[in-house]
């Protein structure tokens, strides 16, 4: 059943955002929301693609940190700071772009996250540099004879070597 408590956290002192009547306590509650998931994450799995919170385990199929990534522009948004400065220190040190990769996910979700958060934090270039990064090794997978991109490719940022598969989803073209 999804919707048992078994899945419901009852000792969580923050669900029920509606409770607090002022827009200030409601935004306190959720930043602690957002403070608890990630750090979960940070905990267990830092630079994992995904985390299963049940589990306390991370998945790392295409090795971007998709979730730190992704989650970099809330984390600014809702002033973790410890979260943000851990994560700024992940993508300078430890982010490589050299696996194979989902174009659409990648897209939205890497180069999406890097860019949004350089939007927020224009002092921290290495968001620029990694995105124009990824982006550069990205622009192959949109030279196709149909133009759309591919679906599935392989990253290589030292070689200039890229191969494609033929197929891609309508729904995932960008």
């Amino acid at each position: 059943e999804l919707f048992s408590n078994h899945f419901i956290n009852t000792t969580n002192p923050y669900i029920d955002y509606l409770a607090y009547n002022t827009s200030k306590l409601r935004q306190k509650a959720i930043a602690a929301e957002i403070n608890h998931a990630y750090s979960g994450y940070a905990w267990f799995s830092l630079g994992a693609d995904e985390y299963h919170p049940y589990s306390q385990t991370g998945l790392g199929g295409w090795h971007l940190a998709i979730t730190l990534v992704d989650s970099l522009s809330t984390l600014i948004l809702t002033n973790q700071t410890q979260h943000v400065n851990g994560a700024l220190w992940y993508i300078s040190n430890h982010l490589t772009f050299e696996t194979d990769i989902s174009v659409f996910e990648t897209s939205i979700r890497v180069l999406g996250g890097l860019l949004s958060s350089y939007a927020l934090l224009p002092q921290h270039t290495i968001l620029l540099e990694r995105a124009v990064e990824l982006g550069d090794l990205l622009l192959p997978a949109f030279n196709t004879t149909v133009g759309l991109n591919t679906g599935s490719y392989t990253l290589r940022s030292n070689s200039s070597k890229h191969q494609h598969e033929s197929m891609t989803s309508v729904s995932e073209a960008l």
